[in-house]
């Protein structure tokens, strides 16, 4: 059975401001963004490591955004692929430009004991970066042991998705 949801317009709770000289349309979709990469459209895998440090995926494997403004939240969506060659820990964070924004060396997805199969890495971040200059969100991954492969095998499609929320 197929859902299929039709409206005409959705407003947040608070409503839609009407001053305009000011950002007061909380909860807006300012811009979007998205790459979809396949690691056979970068010549292999974006990531393939043994190390214990995170370490930046290919570097095609990642997305800039401007936000219009300072105020702007930046809602962030990883979906990746990851294979492990050992039962051991594997994790992946999300860096904007040189921050890790995870905050920590567990990152923001955590993943274990599943060796030899590949596994979905899902990442929903709300970032507030309070600037209009341009920033690049990049993906990073370590293992705790074993080879960490990501990317997924060759016609998986990964994604980054940015979006500019009003404040």
């Amino acid at each position: 059975m197929a859902s299929e949801l039709r409206v005409d317009k959705i407003t947040p709770i608070d409503g839609i401001g009407t001053d305009t000289s000011t950002v007061k349309n909380g909860g807006g979709i300012i811009q979007m963004k998205q790459l979809q990469l396949r690691n056979a459209d970068v010549g292999g895998f974006f990531l393939t490591t043994t190390s214990s440090s995170f370490t930046q995926t290919n570097t095609d494997f990642s997305l800039s955004i401007s936000p219009k403004f300072n105020t702007s939240k930046i809602y962030i969506s990883v979906i990746t692929f990851e294979y492990l060659t050992t039962t051991d820990y594997a994790y992946t964070t999300i860096y904007r430009d040189s921050t890790n924004i995870g905050g920590s060396d567990r990152g923001l997805s955590e993943e274990s004991g599943k060796s030899h199969q590949w596994s979905t890495v899902a990442i929903n971040f709300l970032d507030s970066p309070a600037t209009t200059s341009t920033i690049t969100y990049k993906i990073y991954s370590r293992c705790t042991g074993g080879t960490l492969y990501l990317g997924g095998d060759n016609d998986v499609v990964n994604t980054i998705t940015l979006m500019e929320v009003s404040a």
